[in-house]
């Protein structure tokens, strides 16, 4: 998973939206132009928006000092280019891990916003459980503590593989864009597991 959750070392907090995405490209002059049309995509932009401001809501309720990014920044990866903000801040006195988790998961960019009306639309729209997807994993340690949102995963259970993967839909959407999006994260699994396989024959 790409996106961390948040990250805990004694009183000092840190998280960050990672929301807006874009596919990279072998070529150094598309792959840069890739990455300035994602730092200018009305789309994606506003999708990073509804993350980041659901993110400083949450993180308030249990920081004294929130720092953030005022732009959103490039992160590039092996298989696209992200946009992220960052957030540092200090924890309130007796804040534990459990209250930490309790209010920043889930974050706007698996569940939606608003929260809790997204959440029905899912638990209506979708019908399959989402197992471990999209679900806070990480370790719990005395004097550091660091979760990430289990996106872009997969479970091999027996013989059989699922791939989880999922893009975020705002009033610009496009239903192929949309599955473009999906398809190309989950390609770094297909290559690996293709490679595996042509090995093995």
């Amino acid at each position: 998973s790409p996106e961390r959750l948040y990250k805990k070392s004694l009183d000092h907090f840190e998280t960050e939206a990672l929301a807006g995405t874009m596919p990279r490209s072998d070529d150094s002059i598309k792959d840069k132009q890739l990455g300035n049309e994602l730092l200018q995509s009305t789309k994606n932009l506003m999708e990073h928006q509804f993350v980041v401001q659901a993110i400083q809501e949450k993180a308030k309720q249990f920081t004294t000092k929130l720092n953030i990014n005022l732009n959103p920044q490039l992160l590039t990866l092996h298989a696209g280019h992200h946009l992220m903000t960052r957030f540092e801040g200090t924890l309130k006195d007796q804040v534990n891990d459990a209250r930490i988790i309790q209010h920043m998961h889930p974050t706007p960019a698996v569940a939606g916003h608003p929260i809790q009306d997204s959440i029905q639309c899912i638990r209506q729209l979708e019908h399959f459980s989402r197992g471990w997807y999209a679900g806070p994993i990480g370790y719990v340690g005395f004097d550091q503590t660091e979760f990430a949102v289990g996106i872009r995963s997969a479970l091999l259970e027996n013989n059989q593989l699922a791939l989880f993967a999922g893009a975020g839909i705002v009033d610009e959407s496009t239903t192929q864009d949309e599955w473009d999006e999906i398809e190309n994260k989950v390609s770094t699994f297909l290559k690996i597991f293709n490679y595996e396989a042509s090995n093995k024959t």
